[in-house]
């Protein structure tokens, strides 16, 4: 019963666990989607659960198959009778010397007998769309075959729950950053995994209501390993893997989660927040409804905020205003409708209708932290009198 795997090797390194050869993932949280319905007792539930608590910082997070980074499926028909097997290939972007995944492909065969045997091969597959390659030199889930295991972990292969051996938890951890957790915590997670009880709190906040951004969303509470929150328009998303909702995903303990890059058109919108496990079993949902309104000031001028090197870059069309005008841009961090901080001017000068306009922020911003960014036309009196025209972006740090 081999375990097959499309993997690259690598020359030999100081430590026994090898990299695939195909780079790695980018993102703090990759998404997967299970299409083997749980007719496999579970295995790919179990390996994720493994992998998702070894310790390191990358999560995976369940989510529509068509949206997944990872896509789980088994073999039904054409295995002709070889036995158990599985086959990992993955994507990366072409030409970036870091390696960066874009996507994976697990299949597992149903030619597995003893549930243990699967769930292993299962988690070896996954080792791979993680980036890990072949590591036959000592005890480890990532070996080349069942056969190598058997002489290399002895009473140790293939007992129950023990998906992923100390060499597989050392080298995700060395790849993705964090501390090697326990096998005995990674055991049970494995074969314990549970939903967890409560979601938290959700709140959504438009940014304004009318301006080009969505909305400010927080988050509150405490268990499992990610965050989703779901959006739709008119209905609720039935799950986090629903196809007809938009998510964002996010390492749990996050509070405050980047707004949505997509406008959302006028009317009634569903936002749900599930909380969930490490084997991707999710709470019941927390639901928040609101009211988006028309686009108005900041989309009718253009304005937008993007990431460059060295700053975001703040663009806009000048709008119309008397001749004498005067248009500032201005930066103020926090979210629009909650600024914490200090205004800062960016650019003060006349304003000329239509005309295309570009301004750089060069001030740092931490990963998950907001800035808001203003463009106010006033006719010189500004502050003392109320700005004739307001638009305003909170852009959303990754």
């Amino acid at each position: 019963m081999a375990v097959a795997a499309a993997c690259l090797f690598a020359p030999a390194t100081a430590d026994a666990y090898r990299p695939g050869g195909d780079g790695f993932w980018r993102q703090r949280v990759v998404t997967f989607s299970d299409r083997t319905s749980g007719a496999y007792g579970g295995a790919a539930r179990n390996a994720i659960a493994a992998w998702n608590t070894s310790g390191m910082r990358l999560v995976l997070a369940p989510a529509p198959p068509a949206h997944a980074n990872i896509r789980i499926r088994g073999f039904r028909h054409g295995t002709h009778g070889v036995g158990c097997f599985g086959i990992a290939g993955t994507t990366a972007s072409p030409g970036d010397g870091r390696g960066g995944l874009r996507s994976a492909e697990v299949r597992i065969a149903t030619g597995c007998g003893p549930p243990e045997v699967f769930q292993q091969v299962t988690t070896h597959e996954l080792g791979h769309a993680l980036g890990l390659g072949h590591e036959n030199r000592r005890c480890a889930t990532m070996v080349a075959s069942d056969v190598v295991g058997a002489e290399r972990c002895g009473s140790l292969w293939l007992r129950r729950c023990r998906l992923l051996q100390p060499d597989d938890i050392r080298g995700v951890v060395h790849f993705y950053g964090g501390h090697p957790a326990p096998v005995t915590r990674v055991m049970r997670a494995a074969c314990g995994d549970r939903a967890p009880h409560r979601a938290g709190t959700l709140a959504v906040v438009p940014d304004p209501v009318g301006s080009a951004a969505t909305a400010t969303l927080t988050v509150h509470g405490a268990g499992g390993r990610v965050v989703i929150v779901g959006r739709r328009r008119g209905a609720c998303p039935a799950s986090p893997v629903d196809p007809r909702g938009t998510f964002f995903y996010a390492p749990a303990g996050t509070a405050l989660v980047p707004a949505f890059a997509a406008q959302a058109t006028p009317g009634a919108w569903c936002y749900r927040l599930w909380r969930v496990s490490a084997g991707g079993r999710w709470s019941r949902a927390r639901t928040v409804v609101i009211h988006h309104g028309a686009r108005s000031a900041a989309a009718r001028i253009g304005m937008t905020v993007t990431a460059i090197a060295g700053g975001r870059l703040v663009q806009l069309t000048e709008p119309d205003a008397p001749a004498g005008w005067r248009i500032d841009i201005e930066t103020i961090d926090g979210a629009c409708a909650t600024p914490t901080g200090p205004r800062r001017t960016l650019r003060s000068d006349g304003d000329v209708p239509h005309q295309a306009d570009t301004e750089t922020d060069p001030e740092p911003l931490a990963a998950g932290a907001a800035r808001c960014y203003r463009a106010v036309v006033h006719d010189g009196s500004y502050p003392t009198r109320p700005p004739a025209f307001v638009a305003s972006v909170t852009y959303q740090a990754a």
